[in-house]
């Protein structure tokens, strides 16, 4: 908001005496995620020119929003840090509440993953290659030689 009034207020010095647009206090607006619903703070303006970009005029539902949740929670945040990244980064403000209820969904898919059985047989593969010049018939040039080596863990 506070870019797009900028941008105005340099035009509005190049021409003559047209409608300023001003800050005109704020809306909310309540969105649905995969996870649940979310209430947002939106500015609004004098003249309606501001556009959202986060979330558009009209749109009710943003699924992308619960992924960027998803990742923060991987990295280790609580949902009060990620709260207070969203807040910073977006200017949105998400309730500890809806962070708690999206990262939930995903808890018993991981420590289903966490505590499975491990395979009795892990085979691991290395690849390197190594570039090297060679001479030929009198003139060089490079060769690449990719050696491969196999190996089987087994687990007692």
């Amino acid at each position: 908001m506070d870019t797009h009034l900028e941008e105005q207020r340099t035009q509005v010095q190049q021409e003559p005496l047209p409608v300023r647009n001003r800050r005109n206090g704020h809306s909310k607006k309540t969105i649905k995620g995969e996870f649940g619903e979310a209430e947002i703070i939106i500015p609004r303006d004098r003249t309606s020119e501001f556009e959202p970009i986060l979330v558009k005029k009209g749109q009710t539902r943003f699924d992308g929003f619960d992924d960027k949740i998803l990742a923060l929670y991987a990295r280790g945040m609580t949902a009060r840090d990620i709260q207070a990244q969203l807040q910073e980064l977006y200017g949105v403000e998400v309730s500890a509440g809806l962070i708690s209820n999206i990262t939930d969904a995903v808890e018993e898919e991981r420590k289903l993953w966490q505590n499975r059985p491990l395979d009795a047989l892990y085979p691991i593969v290395y690849f390197d290659a190594i570039v090297v010049k060679v001479r030929v018939c009198g003139t060089s040039h490079q060769q690449s030689h990719s050696p491969c080596f196999g190996r089987e863990f087994v687990w007692d």
